[in-house]
């Protein structure tokens, strides 16, 4: 799955991140081993990455779906949508509610809201702050604030001045409030 993101000229949307990548190598039969050009601590994060699936190794048709999930992709139409019935072999108890699920690809924030008003969609995710506040407020509909997975970072060119400095880099990380950051950021 990562050599598939990988090498010159490869256009998918997580190959830059993937360039520290040095080797993928298998160590079992469901274990393999990623070597990186430099330590990065953020690599655990990018690999869990909803970019990065697990598929066999050379698969080159994505059409059909795959895995083990709970839910069985049926139909995909690229950046607009895909639709999905349930699983009826998946291992999880308590898990896959729901007979089929769609995903509607909607990048507008203001699209996505109007049609959670509307009615044209049950669910959406991120809204803005100011957005989530006040659809808070309307009847019949929720705002749920769970844990995720969004993380922002600091990115710095240690291969370039200041950067190239461990202390000045020491300095940046121990100057961030990250309190504050909390508080105005989320």
């Amino acid at each position: 799955s990562i050599n598939h993101h990988r090498g010159e000229g490869n256009k998918s949307q997580i190959a830059a991140v993937l360039k520290p990548v040095k080797e993928v190598v298998k160590t079992g039969k469901h274990e393999f081993k990623v070597v990186l050009e430099d330590p990065n601590a953020d690599f655990p994060y990018i690999i869990s990455s909803t970019r990065l699936p697990c598929v066999p190794a050379g698969t080159k048709d994505f059409e059909d779906g795959m895995g083990t999930g709970g839910y069985i992709l049926k139909e995909w139409e690229p950046g607009v949508r895909a639709f999905a019935v349930r699983n009826p072999n998946y291992f999880k108890e308590n898990r896959a509610w729901f007979d089929s699920v769609e995903i509607i690809t909607m990048a507008d924030d203001t699209a996505r809201t109007t049609a959670l008003k509307t009615g044209q969609v049950h669910i959406i995710n991120r809204p803005d702050r100011k957005t989530a506040r006040l659809l808070s407020r309307m009847k019949g509909i929720q705002v749920i604030n769970t844990p995720g997975g969004l993380t922002y970072t600091f990115p710095m060119r240690k291969d370039m001045k200041p950067y190239d400095n461990a202390d000045f880099r020491k300095a940046v990380k121990y100057s961030v409030d990250r309190d504050a950051l909390v508080k105005t950021i989320l």
